[in-house]
Formats: C-alpha cells, sequence, structure tokens
C-alpha cells in the first residue's frame, strides 16, 4: 500500500524522497510508525509605518509624519520585536506562513488612534507579503503645550516660574511679584511678564512685554519706578505686547522696579496698566552672558528673526548661535559687539517647550542669565478659537456689521451666541454663514469706554475666544450728533454718576468760543486739565473722563467758555467716583 499526503496550496512537500511511503500489509493488526511527511511553504513578511496623527482624525495625513524608535512586535506563531527607522518604517521578514498579531508598544505620551482594533490579525499564506499594516498616535498635549496654546491662540501671554531656591529671597519675591501680576490682569489692567525680568546694570536690553486688558498703540509710553531705568524705541506688537530698548545706568540701585504702561486713547481718555516688581536690577555678571532674547516666544513651523541681548561679548556676523535641536539659524547680523540679529526656522516636529540660548564667537561662548528664555509653542491647536474678527475697530455710536472667524469652531445658526467684554457694545443680529464664520451686527453705545474688548462666540459647551480684537475708538471731535446748534451755555450733569471708570461730561457752546474743562477735589486742588482754553465751535460736546487711580470721594468738574467780545460763561458741577 502507498500512503502519500496530497500538498496544500502555497507549499512544496519536502519529505519523504519521492513524496510517498509504501508499506506492505499482509496481515491485520499491524502498525506503522516514523511515516512523517514534510512542507516547505514560501517565507511571508509584515510591513509598515507608525506615524504621529497630527490632527487625531486617524487617517495619515500629508504632513503626518513618521516615529522614528517606536516599538513593534508580533505574536501568534512566533514573537519577534523590532524598532521603526528615522521615517517610522518597520519590517518582518522571512516569517514562516500562518496566524501572526501584530501590535505597536504603548507610549504614555500619544494616544493611539488607528487601527481602530489597536492590532492586526493575520493569516498568512506561503509567499504573502501583509503591507500598510500602519499605527497612528496622536502626541497628547503637556501641560506646557495646553496652557501655552490656550494663551497664544487667543491671545494671552503664558508665564512659567522655575521653582524658588530655599532661602533665595530674590527669587521668591519675584515668584510673589509675578503671581499678583498675573492675577491682577484677571481683574484690571495689568502688566503681566516682563522678559528678561532681569537686567545688569550699565546694559541695555531688549525687552518682550506682556498686558492683560491694555491697550497698546503706537504712542504707548513705558515707564519704571526709581532713578537710572529708562525705556526707548518702544515697539507695539499687539494690543497686549510690546517690545522696548531698556538701558540701565551704571549707578542704578539694585532690586526690583515697578513698570506702568500709558496709552493715550483720545478724547481726555488715557489707558493705565501697571505691574509690580515687574523688572530686578542686577550686578554685571563678569563673563560674557546673554541677558535677553526677543521675541521670546515663536512656534513650530515659524520663520522669525530675534534679537539677542549679552554684556561682555564681541558679537560678529561670524558668530554661532544655538537654540537647541529643531531651530535651524539660516543667518545672523552683529548690531553692536552685544547685540545680535538672528534669522531662524523653527521645525514643525521639534519638541515644545524652553529653550536655552548659546552665542559663540571665535573661543568666546556665551550663555543666559536666566535658563530656557526662548519657548517654543504649538502651531496646530484642536480646540475651537477665533482666529480674526473684521473690521477690528470702530467709533463710540457706531453700528457696523463685523465678520467673525474661527478655527476647529462649530458655529451654528440659532444656537451661536456672540458676546464682548466690558460694557457698551449690544449685539443685534448673528448670521452664521460656515461653522467657521459669522457676519455680527453690533451698535457701540455712545458712552462706550473706548479700548479693546475680547470677542466670545458660544456655540453649546463650545466656547470660542479671541483676545483684545475689537477696538472702540473715541470720537474725534468729541461732539454729540443732535442735530441743532444749542441756544444757551450749559454744563450737564455727567453720567454716570456716580462712576467707576469713566463718566462723560456734556456741555452746550451757543457760540464759537475758547474752552477750559478741568477736576478739582474737595480742597480746590486741580486734578485734571480735560480742555485748556482750546477754540471750540458751537455745538453740543462729550467729554469722557477716566477716574483712573483717584481715591473714592467727590469731585467737581468746571467749564469756562469765553466768547468772541466779553461775554464769559462759567459753572461747576459735582460728581462722585467710588471704587
Amino acid at each position: 500500500m502507498t500512503e502519500q499526503l496530497p500538498a496544500a496550496p502555497g507549499w512544496s512537500q519536502t519529505y519523504p524522497p519521492g513524496n510517498a511511503w509504501t508499506v506492505s500489509v499482509d496481515t491485520g493488526g499491524l502498525t506503522f510508525v516514523d511515516k512523517d511527511f514534510g512542507n516547505y511553504g514560501a517565507p511571508v513578511s509584515i510591513s509598515g509605518t507608525v506615524f504621529t496623527d497630527l490632527n487625531n482624525n486617524g487617517v495619515r495625513d500629508s504632513n503626518d509624519y513618521g516615529l522614528a524608535g517606536w516599538s513593534v512586535y508580533t505574536s501568534g506563531l512566533t514573537y519577534l520585536y523590532t524598532v521603526t527607522d528615522s521615517n517610522g518604517n518597520y519590517s518582518f521578514t522571512a516569517l514562516p506562513p500562518g496566524a501572526y498579531d501584530v501590535n505597536e508598544t504603548p507610549n504614555p505620551e500619544y494616544a493611539q488612534t488607528y487601527p481602530p482594533a489597536t492590532y492586526y490579525s493575520l493569516t498568512l499564506n506561503p509567499g504573502d507579503s501583509a503591507s500598510g499594516k500602519d499605527f497612528g498616535n496622536h502626541k497628547l498635549p503637556t501641560s506646557f503645550e495646553s496652557f501655552s496654546k490656550l494663551a497664544f491662540e487667543t491671545g494671552g501671554f503664558f508665564a512659567f516660574i522655575p521653582a524658588t531656591v530655599l532661602g533665595d529671597t530674590s527669587e521668591a519675591r519675584r515668584f510673589i511679584n509675578t503671581a499678583y501680576n498675573v492675577l491682577q490682569g484677571g481683574i484690571t489692567k495689568s502688566v503681566g511678564v516682563i522678559e528678561p525680568p532681569k537686567i545688569p546694570l550699565g546694559t541695555t536690553v531688549t525687552v518682550d512685554i506682556s498686558g492683560s486688558k491694555t491697550n497698546f498703540q503706537p504712542g504707548t509710553s513705558l515707564y519704571f519706578s526709581g532713578a537710572g531705568v529708562t525705556a526707548s524705541n518702544v515697539r507695539v506688537i499687539s494690543p497686549i505686547r510690546l517690545e522696548a530698548d531698556v538701558t540701565v545706568d551704571p549707578g542704578a540701585t539694585l532690586g526690583f522696579r515697578d513698570i506702568v504702561t500709558v496709552t493715550d486713547l483720545g478724547g481726555g481718555q488715557h489707558d493705565t496698566a501697571s505691574g509690580k516688581g515687574s523688572l530686578e536690577l542686577i550686578a554685571t555678571p563678569a563673563g560674557a552672558t546673554i541677558l535677553g532674547i526677543a521675541p521670546n516666544t515663536g512656534a513650530r513651523g515659524d520663520s522669525m528673526v530675534v534679537i539677542i541681548s549679552a554684556v561682555n561679548t564681541n558679537f560678529a556676523d561670524t558668530s554661532s548661535v544655538y537654540l537647541g535641536r529643531g531651530v535651524t539659524v539660516t543667518g545672523r547680523t552683529a548690531l553692536s559687539p552685544t547685540k545680535l540679529r538672528a534669522f531662524i526656522k523653527i521645525n514643525q516636529k521639534t519638541d515644545i517647550g524652553f529653550r536655552d540660548v548659546s552665542v559663540t564667537t571665535g573661543s568666546q561662548n556665551a550663555t543666559e542669565s536666566v535658563p530656557g528664555p526662548f519657548f517654543i509653542s504649538s502651531s496646530a491647536p484642536q480646540y475651537a478659537f477665533l482666529a480674526s474678527v473684521g473690521p477690528g475697530s470702530a467709533y463710540q455710536g457706531d453700528s457696523l456689521t463685523i465678520n467673525v472667524a474661527g478655527t476647529n469652531t462649530t458655529f451654528a445658526a440659532g444656537v451661536s451666541v456672540v458676546s464682548f467684554s466690558g460694557s457698551g457694545i449690544e449685539v443685534l443680529a448673528t448670521r452664521v454663514t460656515t461653522t467657521t464664520t459669522a457676519d455680527v451686527d453690533i451698535r457701540i453705545d455712545r458712552f462706550a469706554p473706548a479700548g479693546y474688548r475680547d470677542v466670545f462666540v458660544t456655540t453649546g459647551p463650545e466656547e470660542a475666544a479671541i483676545l483684545s480684537a475689537f477696538n472702540v475708538l473715541v470720537n474725534p471731535l468729541g461732539v454729540a450728533e443732535t442735530g441743532r446748534i444749542p441756544t444757551h451755555y450749559s454744563l450737564l450733569q455727567s453720567y454716570p454718576n456716580p462712576f467707576n471708570p469713566s463718566t462723560v461730561i456734556q456741555f452746550d457752546l451757543p457760540k464759537s468760543s475758547r474752552t477750559t474743562l478741568k477736576i478739582y477735589d474737595v480742597l480746590g486742588r486741580e486734578i485734571a486739565t480735560l480742555l485748556n482754553d482750546e477754540p471750540y465751535a458751537p455745538g453740543t460736546y462729550r467729554i469722557v473722563y477716566q477716574g483712573g487711580s483717584l481715591a473714592s470721594g467727590v469731585y467737581f468738574y468746571s467749564l469756562k467758555a469765553v466768547a468772541s467780545g466779553s461775554e464769559v460763561f462759567e459753572e461747576m458741577r459735582k460728581m462722585i467716583f467710588m471704587k
């Protein structure tokens, strides 16, 4: 009798020779052993890519890059382990045919998004090649990334205060001052952060200043408490951010200085913000030291220009600048031996967080006095935020339509609600045009406080915001549009009264007059001059007065109008400021 085993598809028989066994059966009850059959199946392979799923959609998009050094393993017929190459690719080759499970090793910093079952279960016949067995992973945001994205994408600022060293009273005070200023920023106008926070005596440093609820505009002035500290070349980056060159005299007193910004909003209104102990004056370092970099933040994918300030350096066009992995310096220009302009490109894949800065010039290496002065933020936030508001300004008394554009939003007709911070802006109608755009009809009250407003769009549980995006401007002449010429002089009661922080003073002029308007306290001391012998045509006028830092109490406002000839009108009224 001949025994033969038919070969399965894809397999070739290797044993016994001749592919069969022949045995003689001449009686019953016989047992034949060791009649084995050998078969060979062509090897199989498994391959794929482990990629970063930037937008968390479970699909590998064109900008989703491979993750290097990621662990992948097989189980089932055999257990094998490998790691991905520099492009995120992996492969298992020369495997025997059979059943396999393919998994990636979880990484606590990522959430797996692909495949839906989290692994692959495969049955491979001889010669099979299972390719495209990819794994997608979305990086979970760190606390730095979450808070910095929330701050930067809405127009706020992000402050990181290193742990204070036990017994270091200077660092402890800086921590307290910064915390106080940030908390104040949630209540009133505040200068929250200045970078760098320390400047040595006898140096000039470019600083980056972040405010809260501020209205920085061209012409904003910058002051420091005490003597020996001056600001120049003040540059407005946004309503809540300034850059300036700060010079400290060699003989200035060491210690903390308060900072004050003053912005003329027009119509007699001034916007004032302050920061308690925001800047510390320190002794001049003995060696080559980086003092600061401005701007001190950048996002993944940005190309930008930064100014590096230092002391005891010899910067040159040939100096080498280093800001860590993922930041390429494409050019540099020495503005002086202690100031360098650098052109940088931030890689889209680089790590988020703080970076140290160093500059090498020949044998001289300059490092920073404050660790990690440059911060890299994310460029791909996944939460809803407002990207723009246009137009971004209008006058008191105006009615207009603005367009609000969002990112990652789900605007819906009849559901989305638009609102503004502060007072004096009424939303009349909202027309949602897409899930990310809406047209909004608004009316600005004639007495609306001047300055920037935050804008919000709420859609169910989703709230998208942009800070300091809409600016209420003072009516250029302060003219009340009554459509008539007054028949007699008058000074009306201010409104509101009592007031905080601003009130409107209205007066009538029947004739062209040289006009003076002043504020006095109860002791008769002059507090402010709003108009000083200025020529005004006949009409009704409204002047906005900002109480600012007044103490609570009773005050008086006085109008004097002198017409051609000898006619003089004078009147005084009372108003109350309440904090």
